[in-house]
């Protein structure tokens, strides 16, 4: 799983136990390690330091940068360098020579991104909702498929369970038939859609598998029951697809979808409303367990830094609470109640300021 919210070396950093190589300490000469020499035949290379911390070193073959995967593999926590035949060939006889970052305190990039893992689980738990790189090409914003029942005093506006709720539109460039399998959005939109999913246009959902520049391609048309129909140059292309059912508690269930801009509209706040002038039947028909099914994507698209600090937080709060348990299990007295809670004011009023609480449509 890739972090998000902060990388191991972030969190190295923020508490002060990185170590560089080369070494910036004063009244010294920085230089590269050198690692070995190569023979044409050995593999197998030792960084002087172990547990190296991710995504921050560089191997070089006589001055040359090496290519992680084509030219070698590292092992984070033993510092072990594998040369692959390629990089046998490139290394020759040279100097292998190296820039890397580690952990000083004896600590593993494995052991820390399992932990920031579980701190990203948590703080999307607690604030009911997540957050994603928006600006980066083709984001991966969380998708989920949500069912709810007929409604009571709410009648006719669904209230999501997850916010903001994040609708990906955009208008199609040029008219399309009902059987082409490339969809052309408008020029410099295909990078803000995800790079596999479903789009809605009218009342046909049509489903892709890749994106080139501005195209949706391996589409299937017709998708999840609707049909296949031609549409217009700059018809609205929608990523929240809302389907109705009018079938009765115990038949089996019919969905129905609803077009954009006839029978409902999403917003931000997660709300999905239905005009009622466009369509007779309420939603608020009763005695239907799976009235309403919507599809979207949800999640704030940017990463604010507070909740970086929160993770940082969450994180070491994990830390020393393992740290004191290691010292009770063996055998030394090293607890002292006020580390556990040094930073919970802060942590909850970040929380406090994104929390999203659930609401029901009864």
């Amino acid at each position: 799983m890739v972090l998000k919210y902060v990388t191991t070396l972030q969190f190295a950093e923020s508490l002060g136990f990185v170590r560089e190589v080369p070494s910036w300490d004063i009244s010294s000469t920085p230089t590269d390690e050198a690692v070995d020499t190569g023979d044409n035949s050995k593999t197998i290379f030792y960084l002087d330091q172990k547990n190296v911390i991710a995504n921050t070193y560089t191997l070089y073959a006589n001055a040359s940068a090496m290519t992680e995967t084509t030219h070698y593999t590292l092992e984070l926590s033993t510092g072990k360098i594998t040369l692959t035949s390629q990089g046998v060939t490139l290394l020759s006889t040279n100097n292998l020579t190296a820039k890397y970052k580690y952990f000083g305190n004896g600590m593993s990039d494995s052991y820390l991104n399992d932990i920031l893992n579980r701190v990203e689980t948590e703080i999307d738990n607690k604030i009911n909702s997540t957050f994603t790189d928006g600006s980066v090409t083709n984001p991966s914003y969380p998708l989920i498929t949500e069912y709810q029942p007929s409604f009571g005093p709410h009648l006719d506006n669904i209230n999501l369970e997850k916010k903001p709720l994040k609708d990906i539109s955009s208008t199609l460039n040029g008219a399309h038939n009902s059987s082409i399998t490339t969809i052309s959005l408008e020029s410099g939109t295909g990078n803000n859609y995800p790079t596999s999913g479903n789009i809605i246009i009218g009342s046909e959902v049509i489903n892709y598998t890749g994106i080139s520049t501005d195209d949706l391609t391996g589409c299937t048309r017709g998708y999840l029951g609707t049909t296949a129909v031609a549409h217009s140059n700059g018809d609205e292309v929608h990523s929240t697809i809302l389907f109705r059912s009018n079938t009765d508690e115990g038949t089996s269930v019919s969905w129905v979808v609803q077009p954009w801009n006839t029978s409902m509209y999403a917003n931000s706040d997660g709300l999905i409303y239905r005009y009622d002038d466009a369509d007779p039947t309420p939603l608020s028909k009763q005695g239907v367990a799976n009235r309403i099914k919507i599809i979207y994507y949800y999640g704030y698209d940017t990463i604010p830094k507070d909740i970086t600090r929160l993770a940082i937080l969450l994180t070491k709060e994990i830390l020393i609470s393992d740290t004191i348990g290691k010292a009770l299990i063996s055998g030394r007295d090293e607890f002292k109640p006020a580390m556990i809670n040094v930073d919970k004011q802060e942590v909850n009023n970040i929380i406090d300021n994104y929390i999203i609480m659930s609401m029901g449509n009864t």
